[in-house]
């Protein structure tokens, strides 16, 4: 019997959990042009991610079965609700449920594909449409999988496609079970298992199986391919295209994937129609044809049962008389209780609410010509955060023009193009809501006409939007989905993409792609980081306060025999004189012994007057965090030292003064109801006053660290360390900078 190895975050110096690091969990892959060989990227994360080639490699000549501590056999594996733990459940390998475990049985096919008790038929339905693909399949279900006793170490590994990169996700095959057989996923063949571990590696991306209970098809769609998704409703107000049956027909051809569902029954989970039909419920679209001008379309249920459309065209249907046997079984028409069935598509349009399409490259499916034609793709991520870039929809034109601001550049038509335009693709996807367990936001974009002018403002201010709606060129639908994509044929030039959710303050993160022929620039319309100068309200000479002998008196309390202090002395002077909360001054005793009086010879002549109950005197809030505090200092005394001494001298001292007391300064500008606090939205305007000219990407980062620290409303000292970061990540900057032109210089002299 083989023993166990464990791979865990433990074993990291930090100690800390992978699942809370969603950018480091997993290692990014990069395929080569077979695209089934690949190499991977070390990007020196910590802990660093499972890579499966050495994991399978130790456990093998340790002659070791891997154990995934990433993702335990636990019960917070299956659900993240703090349900109690089913006894009966066992996470077992595929060799204690039956005698020959195989990864395959007879190559792979869409009935490998059965759902368990999980509401993920959406997913399942992608599985199915993945094997009709074995390009796609391979490079998703890695052939060197194995059960095959001189490669089985109990370590297996499956590619998804994540935002914009592949992600490797590396399992261990225990799976669980209830009396011996699987709860979820399933093939048709018992000894089989790719399908069971391909559920199990995407339980693992997105944090638990029960994070999969739920979803559109063609999310897990794009996640095995990468492809661009959109959807057709079928009976709604605005019809499908006419030409719907060539769309399927043609993507076929090109390998896109379909699915499609019909609304479910708000009262009644997967309620059966008369027909067959399942509400609520994702479907598989594995096949069209067209018999004496009967258009037919082929779908199957992922439950791999006998839950099947009986009218038209069904297994046993008078129908299929007509047709030869021959063609018949050209057509792989199986008279099963397999899920699978034939329908025409006049009953499918009748039936069926939403179809789901993931193309694997932007072609148009009405487009003969598109396979042909090769594409050039811009990618970048972005974010909303509130009081800062969540500014909502076009209708809420105060804040609208604080969403983030990307420009298109188009340089050239379309080469085929006689009107000279060009076409493109633009692709809006919300990142990270399923693993997090939120809700999709309603989402969408606008696309203005712009030129080199208005690009004078960065970012382009309200004004602009208010006055210019004319300029707008294409507007997408907002919805709750994953993607928003929109297909577009516009003229050479400049153009401005505002992408938002449809109100305001609504915060997560979010990934563009630009599609176009030939090449497209794509870049963030937004400040250059740099330092500004200081507003002119706030500049002059600071350090002749009444505070200031004081506190050069306590330094040199504090100082040692060098006249030095250290960042602990330097927090405690900055917290007696800049951070600790004022208090307000109390009432002597007499003073208020006199009230009392004064109330009881009121009461004694008047008697119905109330007696005042005197009020307590106010207590002093708590100081700020002392760790927050000695961060600052530890900060402070690293940029005006720079022999990396952890000590202070009198002039550095002085120095590191007149810098908090200009914050101070600036904040107490923008406290404009004196109340202590200064309002997210003002962020960005303050540390522009304290001399620092910040983007989008500093000031959400500043602002998500204060709210991760439970600060929603800053206070002096919040502030402070904003200022004090704002200050190095605009010197990292520039750093940068310095060395990528001093490269690019070496190089053009050589």
């Amino acid at each position: 019997m083989k023993r166990v190895i464990r791979a865990s975050v433990a074993d990291s110096e930090d100690g800390s959990s992978t699942s809370s690091r969603r950018s480091s969990r997993f290692m990014v892959v990069d395929f080569t042009s077979d695209e089934i060989a690949h190499k991977t990227f070390n990007n020196h994360q910590n802990p660093p991610p499972q890579d499966f080639y050495h994991l399978k490699q130790r456990c093998l000549s340790e002659s070791t079965l891997f154990e995934d501590h990433d993702f335990p056999p636990t019960h917070a594996s299956l659900t993240k609700d703090e349900s109690a733990p089913d006894p009966a459940v066992q996470w077992l390998r595929p060799g204690q449920i039956c005698r020959k475990p195989k990864f395959f049985v007879e190559g792979v096919s869409r009935f490998d594909v059965r759902q368990g008790s999980l509401n993920d038929c959406w997913l399942l339905t992608a599985t199915a449409n993945l094997t009709a693909n074995q390009r796609i399949f391979r490079k998703t279900v890695p052939l060197d999988n194995s059960f095959e006793e001189d490669e089985y170490a109990g370590i297996f590994h499956f590619r998804f496609w994540q935002f914009g990169q592949w992600v490797d996700v590396v399992i261990d095959d225990r799976l669980p079970t209830k009396n011996r057989r699987l709860i979820f996923m399933s093939s048709s063949q018992k000894n089989e298992f790719w399908s069971a571990l391909l559920e199990k590696a995407y339980a693992k991306l997105y944090g638990s199986y029960g994070a999969l209970n739920g979803g559109t098809a063609r999310e897990a769609m794009q996640d095995f391919t990468g492809g661009i998704t959109e959807s057709y409703r079928l009976r709604a107000k605005e019809p499908p295209p006419e030409n719907l049956f060539e769309i399927i027909q043609s993507g076929f051809q090109r390998g896109s994937m379909f699915a499609c569902n019909i609304l479910p029954d708000p009262k009644i989970p997967e309620a059966r129609t008369p027909q067959g039909l399942v509400k609520g419920h994702s479907y598989s679209i594995t096949k069209t044809h067209i018999f004496d001008q009967n258009q037919l379309i082929r779908l199957r249920n992922p439950w791999g049962d006998g839950v099947e459309w009986n009218g038209p065209w069904s297994d046993h249907s008078k129908e299929w008389e007509a047709i030869p046997k021959s063609q018949r079984k050209q057509l792989g028409l199986t008279i099963d209780e397999d899920g699978e069935f034939w329908m025409s598509f006049q009953d499918f349009l009748r039936y069926f609410d939403r179809v789901e399409i993931c193309n694997l490259s932007p072609d148009p499916l009405d487009d003969p010509e598109g396979s042909k034609r090769g594409w050039q793709v811009s990618t970048i991520d972005g974010e909303w955060v509130q009081g800062s870039t969540a500014g909502g929809c076009v209708d809420f034109m105060e804040t609208f023009w604080t969403n983030p601001q990307y420009v298109i550049r188009l340089d050239q038509p379309d080469r085929d193009d006689k009107r000279g335009m060009c076409t493109v693709v633009v692709a809006l996807l919300q990142k990270y809501r399923r693993a997090e367990e939120l809700a999709s936001l309603t989402i969408g974009f606008v696309i203005y006409r712009i030129t080199e002018e208005d690009l004078r403002n960065k970012p382009i201010p309200m004004k602009f939007f208010k006055k210019n709606e004319y300029r707008i060129v294409a507007r997408s639908i907002f919805i709750n989905s994953r993607e928003v994509s929109c297909r577009l044929k516009l003229n050479p030039g400049l153009y401005l993409i505002v992408p938002s959710t449809l109100q305001p303050n609504e915060e997560g993160e979010f990934l563009v792609r630009i599609f176009s022929e030939l090449r497209n620039c794509l870049e963030e319309n937004d400040c250059t980081v740099c330092f500004g100068t200081m507003d002119d309200r706030v500049s002059g000479p600071l350090l002749e306060n009444k505070d200031w002998e004081h506190m050069v008196r306590t330094f040199y309390e504090m100082a040692d025999r060098k006249g030095e202090i250290d960042h602990v002395a330097l927090s405690s002077i900055l917290n007696q004189f800049f951070f600790a909360p004022k208090t307000k001054p109390t009432k002597s005793s007499r003073t208020f012994w006199k009230s009392i009086c004064l109330s009881l010879q009121i009461f004694l002549l008047c008697r119905w007057m109330p007696f005042p109950v005197p009020s307590k005197p106010n207590k002093p809030n708590n100081s700020p965090n002392r760790s927050l505090v000695q961060q600052i200092s530890k900060l402070l005394i690293a940029r005006v030292n720079p022999n990396k001494s952890t000590q202070l001298n009198y002039d550095q001292f002085k120095t590191i003064i007149r810098d908090v007391q200009q914050w101070q300064a600036v904040f107490n500008l923008y406290d404009l109801d004196a109340s202590g606090h200064l309002d997210r939205t003002e962020l960005r305007r303050a540390l522009n006053s304290s001399g620092f000219n910040v983007n989008n990407r500093v000031t959400n980062s500043l602002l998500k660290r204060s709210h991760e620290r439970g600060i929603d409303r800053m206070e002096l000292v919040d502030f402070v360390l904003c200022a004090v970061e704002s200050r190095i990540a605009i010197e990292l900057h520039q750093n940068i900078e310095e060395t990528a032109n001093r490269i690019f210089a070496d190089k053009k002299t050589n």
